[in-house]
């Protein structure tokens, strides 16, 4: 499958959902789960129909592009 660069507005959206799933996981506010997830390595990664966002190694989030470009105001 091939990659394709996420746009600035896509990667904002996916650390937004980072912030809201590690909060959720930790059970903590999304201030202490920001703070927690700058201690660890973020990876981002796009294909032409996913973003996935890794925490640690560890799938955290995938997101269809199709639904992501609903939501990120690029409509592609």
């Amino acid at each position: 499958m091939s990659r394709r660069a996420l746009t600035e507005n896509e990667r904002s959206v996916m650390w937004c959902l980072a912030v809201g799933a590690w909060a959720e996981r930790t059970a903590s506010s999304a201030e202490a789960a920001e703070e927690l997830l700058e201690k660890y390595t973020l990876y981002i990664d796009g294909t032409e129909n996913d973003i996935e966002l890794y925490v640690g190694g560890e799938l955290l989030i995938r997101a269809p592009r199709a639904w992501m470009a609903t939501i990120d105001g690029s409509r592609r």
